[in-house]
C-alpha cells in the first residue's frame, strides 16, 4: 500500500490538521483574516463531537449505511411518482459512492464490501 502525498509529503489530513491546530491556538485570527473552521451554530460542541466522537466522512458514512438499510425495506408503490424519482436519485447516489469506496478497498487489498441500495436503476437525465 503505498501512497504518493506530493508536494507536500504527507497525508492531506495531517495538513488540514496542522493548519487546524494554527488557527485555533490563534483564536481563528491570522493577522487580520478571522478563520472560522468550522461553521456551526455551536463551535464548541462541533469540534467536540469531531474530536470525541467521529470525523464527517465517518458520520456520513453511517447515515449512508443506515438510509441504504432503509431504503432496502422501503415499499416504492405506496409513494407518488416525484418520491419514487428522488428515491432512485438517491440510491445512485449511493451506488456512486459505494463504486468509490469498492474501488479504494480493492486498491487496499480489503475483504470489505460498501453496502449498496438494492434499488439499482441508473437516473442519469
Amino acid at each position: 500500500m503505498s501512497d504518493a502525498n506530493v508536494p507536500f509529503s504527507g497525508a492531506v489530513s495531517q495538513c488540514f490538521r496542522y493548519w487546524q491546530s494554527v488557527v485555533s491556538t490563534l483564536n481563528g485570527q491570522l493577522g487580520l483574516i478571522n478563520v472560522n473552521v468550522v461553521k456551526a451554530s455551536d463551535p464548541a460542541v462541533e469540534e467536540k463531537i469531531l474530536t470525541n466522537v467521529a470525523s464527517y466522512g465517518k458520520q456520513l458514512g453511517r447515515l449512508q449505511d443506515g438510509l441504504i438499510v432503509m431504503l432496502n425495506h422501503l415499499e416504492l408503490g405506496e409513494l407518488e411518482d416525484h418520491e419514487v424519482r428522488a428515491i432512485y436519485e438517491l440510491a445512485q447516489l449511493l451506488n456512486d459512492i459505494a463504486d468509490v469506496k469498492q474501488s479504494h478497498y480493492q486498491q487496499d487489498h480489503y475483504e470489505k464490501r460498501p453496502l449498496r441500495p438494492k434499488i439499482q436503476i441508473a437516473l442519469r437525465s
